[in-house]
């Protein structure tokens, strides 16, 4: 549930090193009118292709992808590799199965979240034109999905060549070290990275070390 302008510091840095980057919001996000169609991964992932060729980009692109957007980024390795010239991935939580998506979309109840947390769902509202609870119902459907079906486990992903580096904040309560170390032995072109007293959420990141990931990576 977050939104393109979480990384304009991120591009920011970036063109300090003459890097040029493009923020895109997944399906169903901020300003995208996609979100009545898009609420599994692959349909996400065939969105943010539509929004590439939007913006006239056609050739391989270098992805960064963090959280969901890592994941996506992952699917469109294996199923558009063309499209794909590597990946980036931080903070990308890579094993579902229905036990875990029902005690993650157990947090997603609106009525819940007015009560517990009413300064997140007030940005929320700030910055999705959608009405902020079918975000949420959107969101509980992906994860529901996303264990049903499972996309990505690592039996599924050995024939994916693309150069691709995985990260991990230390201190990710959501996403643990073990799946994120089995989705990267999993990958033949991988390489794994631990950022020290990072959280889950992107503006705990450390950004100018992040852009010099990337700038090295890519």
């Amino acid at each position: 549930m977050g939104h393109k302008a979480q990384f304009d510091n991120l591009i920011e840095e970036l063109k300090i090193s003459n890097i040029q980057a493009t923020a895109i919001d997944l399906a169903g996000h901020s300003l995208t009118p996609y979100s009545a169609d898009a609420l599994t991964v692959p349909l996400m992932a065939e969105a943010l292709l539509f929004q590439l060729e939007e913006l006239g980009i056609t050739e391989p692109v270098n992805i960064f992808g963090h959280s969901l957007g890592g994941y996506i980024g992952l699917y469109l390795c294996m199923h558009f590799p063309k499209r794909v010239n590597s990946l980036y991935t931080l903070e990308t939580k890579w094993h579902w199965t229905a036990e875990i998506a029902d005690k993650e979309t157990s947090l997603l109840n609106p009525e819940k979240m007015e009560q517990k947390i009413p300064k997140y769902v007030e940005h929320l509202k700030s910055i999705h034109t959608q009405e902020w609870k079918n975000l949420v119902k959107s969101i509980a459907f992906l994860m529901s999905d996303l264990g049903l079906n499972q996309y990505l486990e690592p039996e599924y992903v050995l024939e994916i060549n693309h150069p691709i580096r995985i990260a991990l904040g230390d201190r990710d309560a959501m996403v643990s070290l073990d799946e994120t170390i089995a989705i990267f032995k999993a990958l033949p072109n991988a390489q794994f990275q631990v950022y020290p007293n990072t959280p889950h959420p992107f503006e705990k990141s450390d950004v100018k070390k992040l852009a010099a990931d990337l700038r090295d990576f890519f």
